[in-house]
């Protein structure tokens, strides 16, 4: 699993990311972005969403959002804040 090698990266205080970008499915995305707050690090994923209007309209690529409500990958990504996203519910 690609979040082996990056928990190694990630302990090494000194050679640690300032932040990390991931792309992929979302069960990856979710252990990358889990991985990365728990050390702190910022953490850019790339959603993959259906995106049938791509105006934010038709609400088809709605991301559950931290805190209460959603993000449209068509608006506000498909590149999001991992901080962002409440990975519990996708």
């Amino acid at each position: 699993l690609v979040t082996a090698p990056l928990r190694e990266r990630l302990e090494r205080g000194s050679e640690r990311p300032g932040a990390v970008l991931a792309c992929g499915p979302i069960p990856m995305l979710r252990a990358v972005a889990l991985l990365c707050a728990e050390f702190g690090v910022a953490c850019q994923t790339s959603l993959e969403a259906p995106m049938a209007c791509g105006v934010g309209a038709c609400l088809g690529c709605a991301i559950p959002a931290a805190g209460g409500g959603y993000l449209r990958a068509c608006q506000e990504g498909p590149v999001i804040e991992a901080s962002l996203v409440d990975w519990k519910k996708i």
